[in-house]
């Protein structure tokens, strides 16, 4: 009876968790592209490293586990350097794959890298203002909408946040960026898409 409530809870859990919507990894953008290739590279080198230790788990309590009649003891490798090199570089590595195309990544979409950017005839400022409990969009052509946004596709967008009050997060979960901003400074940012 208790397998067959495990059985229930996990399928359950299973239907509960694939029926979520995760809107960052279905980006509508360049940038959104780059940072969801990343996220997936990122996913696939933990995968690697929990595969690795899962098995290595698994080989060594396979091997070492409790037989009676055995008494021999396993091999000691305190102070062996090769070891000891090895699961220090092995780590080092890793983050190091990891760490460069992020850093190329982060740098290559901050807002300073693009902000002496000549605009193009594909370019569309949207003035972004933050109010208290609301947004208000403002369009090239003069239009306004309150609280939804519509992007054209196919261009680059300029979003012009400011506010009036507080700090405030501009997230839109399918261009994969975010901004916090505030009364005192503007700020922008670009979304090749």
């Amino acid at each position: 009876m208790r397998v067959l409530k495990n059985v229930f809870f996990i399928t359950t859990l299973i239907s509960l968790l694939s029926a979520c919507d995760i809107r960052v990894l279905n980006p509508k953008s360049d940038t959104a592209s780059t940072q969801t290739d990343l996220i997936h590279f990122s996913f696939l080198i933990m995968l690697l490293v929990l595969i690795t230790v899962f098995v290595l788990l698994f080989l060594f309590v396979r091997k070492y586990r409790d037989i009676s009649g055995r008494h021999d003891q396993p091999v000691q490798t305190k102070g062996n350097k090769k070891l000891e090199w090895t699961w220090t570089i092995i780590p080092i590595v890793l983050l190091t794959i990891l760490a460069v195309p992020t850093v190329i990544v982060t740098y290559s979409q901050s807002p300073n890298s693009e902000a002496h950017e000549k605009d193009t005839k594909d370019t569309v400022h949207i003035q972004v203002k933050a109010e208290q409990f609301s947004w208000s969009f403002v369009y090239d052509n003069g239009k306004v909408s309150q609280d939804e946004l519509y992007l054209p596709s196919d261009k680059t967008i300029v979003f012009h946040l400011q506010s009036n009050d507080v700090i405030h997060s501009f997230w839109v979960p399918s261009l994969v960026e975010k901004s916090m901003f505030c009364h005192i400074k503007k700020t922008q940012w670009k979304s090749k898409g």
